[in-house]
């Protein structure tokens, strides 16, 4: 049996094959055909690639009586633009089984103005009943950053 290791030094991160596979099916079955959130965020990594994390999130509780997101995709992109996103978006609910009429919200954080333009320009045509919010999150962090500004010198 071939095993992905998470880390080389321990045996306990290790995984099979077969694992993952029931892994994505609890995961397919937890998001397909339900209404849910999609997040997006981009970021570059240490090589500076783009790299666009796809996560959903069912607005219906678990078993637990919670609600759970689930990253589904972590797409490099060769360039960082609305299209790019929209495409790597799509690609991944098409793959993950989720139907464009149960993306209820497309939520990014503030400042993505790709994220904006690729909502306007391309999702908010194909998946009718979805809505563009901006993460709170990302909002407060921003905030907090700017309050600190005026101290940085002193």
């Amino acid at each position: 049996m071939v095993e992905l290791s998470l880390s080389q030094n321990s045996s306990k991160n290790a995984i099979s094959f077969r694992e993952l596979d029931v892994k994505k099916e609890v995961v397919r079955r937890a998001v397909e055909c339900k209404p849910g959130a999609v997040i997006c965020d981009k970021m570059s990594d240490d090589m500076g690639r783009f790299v666009l994390n796809i996560l959903v999130a069912p607005m219906e509780a678990d078993k637990d009586d919670k609600i759970k997101s689930y990253l589904l995709d972590t797409v490099f992109l060769p360039r960082t633009d609305h299209a790019e996103v929209a495409g790597a978006l799509i690609g991944t609910l098409v793959k993950w089984n989720i139907e464009f009429n149960n993306v209820m919200t497309f939520n990014t954080d503030n400042a993505a103005y790709i994220m904006k333009k690729a909502y306007r320009d391309v999702i908010k045509g194909v998946m009718p009943n979805c809505t563009h919010r901006t993460c709170l999150a990302h909002i407060m962090n921003l905030l907090g950053e700017a309050s600190r500004k005026p101290f940085e010198n002193s």
